[in-house]
């Protein structure tokens, strides 16, 4: 979720214990296969890459991002997909993701989204896939990621600058901020890390 901007310490922290719980209630280990003939860690980072130039596109949130990649690990973590289906599921995930993040005026129509993304699936497919992975996780879209948890962070250090960093500004802890969001990108692509906690990867 975008996270708000003028919360207290307290409020933070109370945020973070917030993501502790749902993480709690839906974090699982993913692990995908290295060989055979299902979906591959390597073809997972492929669409994490392809999600991650759309979301650059169309000037999404990065939560935006964050969130379509961690409801396609949930979700290929439940069901056995062949790898042909991998960038409808991508594409779906990231869908929802974007009208749960993102302004109502923000989403593009569905033929929209095909049509920029270069997915070669009907709006029908796509839909139909939607529907699939709802039911698959329980209507329970609003997963806590890395981000969220980089965010909350990333504010304790500001909000506490003179406890934890004296010797820094506040401009230059601000501007760390986008930095450790570049890294934390990278590591959507990074396989060995879907078995960390999404609070434990930053």
């Amino acid at each position: 979720m975008v996270m708000q901007k003028g919360l207290t310490a307290d409020e933070v922290v109370t945020l973070v214990q917030q993501y502790l719980r749902k993480e709690r209630q839906s974090w699982r280990p993913c692990k995908y296969s290295a060989q055979g003939d299902e979906i591959l860690s390597a073809q997972r980072n492929q669409a994490v890459k392809w999600l991650t130039v759309i979301n650059r596109c169309l000037r999404f949130n990065p939560e935006t991002l964050f969130l379509a990649v961690t409801l396609l690990d949930d979700f290929l973590r439940l069901v056995r997909a062949r790898p042909k289906y991998l960038k409808c599921i991508a594409i779906s995930c990231f869908y929802l993701a974007s009208k749960i993040v993102e302004e109502d005026e923000m989403v593009p129509h569905i033929k929209d989204l095909i049509t920029n993304s270069n997915c070669n699936f009907s709006v029908s497919e796509i839909m139909r896939m939607e529907a699939i992975i709802l039911k698959k996780l329980n209507w329970n879209l609003c997963r806590t990621t890395a981000l969220d948890f980089l965010h909350c962070f990333h504010a304790l250090l500001v909000l506490n600058r003179s406890l934890l960093l004296p010797d820094q500004s506040a401009a230059q802890l601000e501007a760390l901020g986008p930095l450790l969001e570049t890294k934390l990108h990278i590591c959507l692509s990074q396989p060995e890390l879907l078995a960390t906690r999404p609070s434990v990867v930053d």
